[in-house]
């Protein structure tokens, strides 16, 4: 073991004495109260993304004609918000009628799996 001068004996046992008072001073410390996260608030019951939000509609009329569905009725089948059904009637007065279900996948936001989840609700003449 390597011995040490007074000089050096006294610098360590300073630094160790600095180190506890430091390590101490943060355990005394106040310390914040404790974050306590929430589960968020459970949805109220209503229809889930696999019902469409309106079922009436649907109940009433069938399937929705993706050429004579206004905005509104676009944003009752599941998935399709306001933008979306937006898109959908855009695209229509811009390229024309659908010909087919499969035509929505020229909508921006409308993927295979969104398609998949409408593609009962909807019908092309």
């Amino acid at each position: 073991m390597p011995e040490f001068t007074g000089r050096e004996t006294l610098l360590i046992a300073l630094a160790a004495a600095l180190a506890m008072g430091a390590l101490l001073a943060r355990a005394l410390a106040p310390h914040p109260p404790p974050v306590v996260i929430q589960a968020p608030e459970q949805p109220s019951p209503g229809p889930s993304w696999g019902t469409p939000r309106a079922l009436p509609l649907f109940e009433l009329t069938g399937p929705l004609s993706l050429n004579t569905a206004t905005r509104e009725e676009l944003e009752r089948l599941p998935g399709i918000g306001p933008k979306l059904a937006e898109r959908i009637v855009q695209d229509r007065a811009l390229r024309g009628p659908y010909t087919r279900v499969e035509d929505l996948l020229r909508v921006k936001g409308i993927g295979p799996k969104l398609l998949e989840r409408i593609r009962t609700y909807v019908r092309v003449p």
